[in-house]
């Protein structure tokens, strides 16, 4: 069974909760890097953090969206949106901001709207739209120091990277994938 997208969307929503608590990223990272699929049990610290980040349920991830998940938070391409303290305090703040607005909404609407604004600047990539993503960015948390090395990331992430399909907050029709 896989994890389904309420349960994604809890658990991004308490992994980036505020930036006072880089141990539950870690904690994560060094728990997925750990898996392997001949080896079944190599799961269980992954499966339990997430169980606890889902509120006690487990969300059952598959193999295959635990291994996305590592991916997503650990690779290069990805660093600007991933809120750690060691890079930057100001910085994690802004974008545990940005999280809690993001995943506020049932509907995820400035997910959404996140996603297609960005997905407009790569299929066109004009100074417009690139603006259009920055002025998203600062709506949804003013203080942030948004640059064109977060955008790059949210295209890398949102519109060409197939591995965030597998574990995105959201799964719908209509999604621009």
């Amino acid at each position: 069974m896989a994890a389904t997208a309420s349960e994604l969307r809890q658990i991004y929503a308490n992994l980036f909760n505020e930036p006072g608590h880089p141990g539950r990223l870690h904690s994560l990272r060094r728990a997925l890097e750990a898996i392997d699929r001949d080896i079944p049990e190599s799961r269980n610290d992954a499966d339990r953090l997430l169980t606890w980040l889902n509120g006690g349920i487990d969300p059952e991830l598959t193999f295959t969206q635990l291994e996305c998940l590592r991916v997503v938070l650990s690779q290069k391409a990805f660093a600007p949106l991933i809120p750690t303290l060691q890079a930057s305090p100001a910085g994690a703040g802004s974008l545990i901001q940005l999280y809690k607005q993001l995943f506020a909404e049932p509907d995820l609407a400035h997910l959404r709207a996140l996603q297609q604004a960005v997905f407009e600047y790569d299929k066109l990539g004009t100074e417009p739209k690139r603006l259009a993503v920055l002025a998203l960015l600062r709506d949804l948390s003013p203080q942030g120091d948004w640059s064109d090395a977060h955008i790059g990331a949210l295209d890398a992430l949102l519109v060409r990277d197939i591995t965030f399909k597998q574990i995105a907050p959201f799964q719908v029709t209509g999604d621009l994938w």
